[in-house]
């Protein structure tokens, strides 16, 4: 008797396994099949779409389709170049995806004046590489993406105009969560975002004893109200004075020395510049304050004045540091942290 049980329940489990790997080779054809559905589509909206080798694998627990030499060009000029790409997920959740790029990839951005690239293929807008990256997607049974996160290693970004220069980071990190869509004139949540960055590594010397080399950069946002369809001015000033704004729930900074913790709120101007309000607590104000004399901002003299006002105002920090509350402002493209004017920001120019 205990034989014939044991024999039964071997036949089920082959049972089992033999409609598990049929039900997975149909998944797995309807991957590859959705692939090429989708670039066909692409091709036809005027994408460019190439790609080699694609393959799907995984079996048993994961589904997964790779490919190599991968080439992306949208008609606005945007360009994406991999030399490999991998996206699986687990067969019991196929809309939450894992996405590795182990090689690294090369995005080229579209310029404020047109296409990415002149006629000659030089590359005319804002180039991002990475030696590596890896993500993923979270989508609703619609195909809407809900959730994501990005991170990437040995990244830099080439800006060609109106000032060339690169930003280089040891690491980026992005996440992004995009709830149901608010109804049209609420300023409700409609995209939270998450950013860090580390050693990144700015384009022009700065003021000592601040070095070009950032610590560590780290911000949580919220925007409120719909999002707008696109960056153009026209929809950004349609967004604006619809009363969107942008909540930095989080604001974070190791720099040198120099610390900066606080939250702000942000909004646009009329000539669509930005607006800041918001506090901040800074540690290692000295490091900020002989930054400003070495620029030329202070006078000798004033410098030390700031130092001895700053260390009355400083408040003792859980971590035993000692840090000062001041305001945070941005106005009329000045930047200001409490009474010191840190300088002028880039004038942003929106298609």
């Amino acid at each position: 008797m205990r034989l014939r049980t044991v024999s039964v329940a071997v036949v089920v489990l082959l049972l089992l396994v033999l409609a598990y790997t049929a039900w997975w080779v149909s998944a797995a054809w309807q991957l590859r099949h959705g692939v090429e559905d989708w670039a066909a589509q692409q091709r036809a909206a005027g994408t460019s779409v190439e790609y080699g080798n694609l393959n799907v694998a995984g079996w048993p627990l994961e589904l997964a389709a790779s490919a190599d030499r991968i080439h992306l060009q949208m008609p606005d000029g945007l360009r994406l170049d991999l030399a490999a790409l991998r996206v699986a997920a687990d067969p019991w959740n196929p809309l939450a995806l894992r996405i590795r790029a182990p090689q690294g990839l090369r995005a080229v951005l579209p310029g404020p004046d047109g296409p990415a690239w002149d006629a000659a293929g030089t590359p005319t807008g804002p180039t991002l590489t990475a030696g590596s990256g890896e993500g993923t997607l979270d989508l609703g049974s619609d195909g809407r993406v809900r959730a994501g996160t990005l991170a990437l290693s040995t990244a830099a970004l080439a800006v060609r105009s109106p000032t060339p220069g690169t930003l280089a980071a040891d690491g980026i990190t992005l996440g992004w969560r995009q709830p149901a869509p608010p109804a049209p004139g609420s300023t409700d949540p409609s995209l939270s975002v998450r950013l860090g960055l580390s050693g990144l590594v700015l384009p022009n010397p700065m003021p000592a004893p601040l070095a070009s080399r950032i610590d560590r950069l780290g911000l949580e946002a919220t925007l409120r109200g719909p999002l707008p369809p696109d960056l153009a001015a026209v929809s950004l000033r349609n967004w604006s004075q619809a009363g969107g704004v942008v909540d930095l729930t989080s604001l974070s900074l190791s720099w040198s020395g120099l610390t900066l913790q606080g939250d702000a709120t942000l909004a646009l101007d009329r000539d669509l510049q930005p607006l800041l309000a918001g506090s901040a607590r800074l540690g290692g104000t000295d490091v900020l304050v002989d930054a400003l004399a070495g620029a030329g901002l202070l006078r000798p003299n004033q410098a030390v004045g700031v130092k001895a006002a700053l260390g009355l105002l400083a408040q003792p920090q859980p971590d035993g540091s000692r840090a000062v509350q001041v305001p945070v402002t941005i106005q009329a493209r000045q930047l200001a942290i409490g009474p010191a004017k840190l300088g002028e920001i880039p004038e942003i120019r929106w298609p």
